[in-house]
C-alpha cells in the first residue's frame, strides 16, 4: 500500500506491522474498536486497512487504499467497514464508543458515499458504522476523500477494519462449545444467592427462604430452551440464549446492545454462560409450569396450582395418546397438554356451573346431582275432548 498523503493539519497513516503499538494510546482505542460489534469482529491482526487521525477545526484529507483481496474476502463473508471515534483530551474512553464528527464528507473515488450533517435539537443523530465493501474497486487503489468541520479541540480516530461477519447461529455455537461450570458449583452459586436474598429481604419479607423461578424467558416471554446469563450476573432468573442473541442483532443502536434483560448489567456474547442448574430444572419440571419455587437449600418445587396438572410426555407418547384418543372418540378433545391460564378457566367454569345448577335446583341435599331435576318437565296431553 502506497503512503497516504494529507493536507492541513491532519494525517492518514498506511498501517504497518507492530505499527500500533509503539502508540499506548492508539493501540488501546484500536482494541476497543476491535471488539464493538460481536457480530461483526475483526478479522485477523492487520484487520485494520487504513488508520486516520482527523484534528479539530475545518480540513479535508485525501487517502490510498489497496484492497486487491477484496473478491475473495467477501467470498468468505468478511466486510469491509468504515469506523470513528472521537480521542478525548485525557486520553479516557469516551462514553459513545462509535461516533461521526459533527460535520463530516466522504467520498471513495470522487463519489459521495456517505454525509454527517450537524444533528438538530428536536432529533438525536444515531452514529452507526458504515459497510464500504461494495464501494471498494479491487484491481486499482481506492482514493478516499474527506471534508469536516468540528471544534478545534476534539479530535477523531477513523479507521477501515477488515471484518467477519457473525450471525445469531454463529454466536449461540460458540457460546455452547465453550467449557462450562459444573452442575455442582453453579447449585452452589444458587444457595449462596438464596442465602444472601433471605439474609438482605428477612425484615421484610414473611417466607424470605424461599424464592420464585421463572421458566419463562423475559424477552420472547416463551418457555425458555437453553438458560443463559452473564458470569458476573448475581440472580438466578435466567433468559433465553437465542432469544437474546437475536434481539442484539436486532437493535440498531450499538450503545444499547448486551445488556442483562434481568439486571441490565453489560453481558457480551463472550461474558455469557449457559446455566446447568436451570437446564436441569427446565429439564424435569412439566412443560405446562411457568414457575417453580425455590427453597434456601437449592431444591425446587411446583407451586400448587400446578401441581394437578398431568406432566407433558415426549413426543412420541404424545403422538401415541393423540392416535389413541382419535380410535376411541373421533370428536374428544386432543388438547393433551393445556396451558396453566386454560387449566384455571376450567376450574373456574366447572365452580360457575355448579351454583346455577344449585340455584336451578339440580342439586339435591346430599350434595350430590340429582339427575331427575335436570330433566326437562314432560308435556301433558288432554285427551278428554
Amino acid at each position: 500500500m502506497e503512503p497516504s498523503t494529507a493536507s492541513g493539519s491532519s494525517s492518514a497513516v498506511a498501517r504497518a506491522p507492530g505499527a500500533d503499538r509503539q502508540n499506548g494510546q492508539l493501540y488501546e482505542h484500536l482494541s476497543v474498536l476491535r471488539h464493538l460489534d460481536p457480530f461483526h469482529p475483526w478479522s485477523g491482526e492487520e484487520a485494520d486497512l487504513l488508520v486516520m487521525h482527523l484534528q479539530g477545526g475545518p480540513g479535508s484529507l485525501t487517502a490510498q487504499l489497496s484492497v486487491p483481496r477484496l473478491r475473495a474476502w467477501r467470498r468468505m463473508g468478511r466486510e469491509v467497514w468504515l469506523l470513528s471515534m472521537r480521542l478525548t483530551q485525557d486520553g479516557s474512553m469516551p462514553d459513545e464508543i462509535h461516533s461521526w464528527p459533527r460535520s463530516l464528507v466522504f467520498k471513495i473515488n470522487d463519489k459521495e458515499v456517505f454525509k454527517v450533517d450537524p444533528p438538530t435539537l428536536q432529533k438525536k443523530r444515531r452514529d452507526l458504522p458504515l459497510e464500504v465493501s461494495a464501494m471498494l474497486r479491487p484491481a486499482e487503489d481506492n482514493i478516499i476523500d474527506l471534508s469536516w468541520l468540528f471544534p478545534r479541540r476534539d479530535r477523531f480516530l477513523l479507521v477501515f477494519a477488515l471484518t467477519l461477519r457473525l450471525t445469531p447461529e454463529n454466536l449461540f455455537d460458540k457460546v455452547q462449545s465453550r467449557p462450562q461450570e459444573m452442575l455442582l458449583a453453579q447449585s452452589s452459586r444458587v444457595r449462596a444467592l438464596l442465602a444472601e436474598d433471605s439474609k438482605q429481604n428477612n425484615d421484610e419479607v414473611s417466607c424470605s427462604s424461599r424464592r420464585r423461578l421463572s421458566l419463562v424467558c423475559p424477552i420472547s416471554h416463551m418457555r425458555i430452551e437453553v438458560p443463559a446469563r452473564g458470569k458476573a450476573c448475581r440472580h438466578v432468573q435466567c433468559f433465553d440464549l437465542s432469544a437474546y442473541l437475536i434481539s442484539n442483532q436486532k437493535m440498531s443502536v450499538l450503545a444499547k446492545r448486551w445488556q442483562c434483560a434481568v439486571c441490565n448489567c453489560t453481558v457480551k456474547p463472550s461474558d455469557l454462560v449457559v446455566d446447568r442448574f436451570n437446564v436441569e430444572v427446565l429439564k424435569s419440571a412439566p412443560c405446562d409450569v411457568d414457575v417453580v419455587t425455590l427453597d434456601e437449600h437449592g431444591r425446587w418445587s411446583v407451586e400448587k396450582e400446578f401441581k394437578d396438572v398431568e406432566p407433558c410426555k415426549s413426543k412420541l407418547q404424545r403422538c401415541l395418546s393423540a392416535r389413541a384418543i382419535m380410535e376411541n372418540d373421533s370428536h374428544a378433545d386432543l388438547e393433551l397438554c393445556p396451558s396453566p391460564s386454560r387449566v384455571r378457566r376450567r376450574r373456574s367454569v366447572g365452580v360457575a356451573k355448579r351454583k346455577m345448577d344449585f340455584v336451578n335446583g339440580a342439586w339435591g341435599l346430599d350434595g350430590q346431582s340429582d339427575p331427575s331435576a335436570s330433566k326437562p318437565a314432560e308435556k301433558v296431553v288432554d285427551l278428554s275432548d
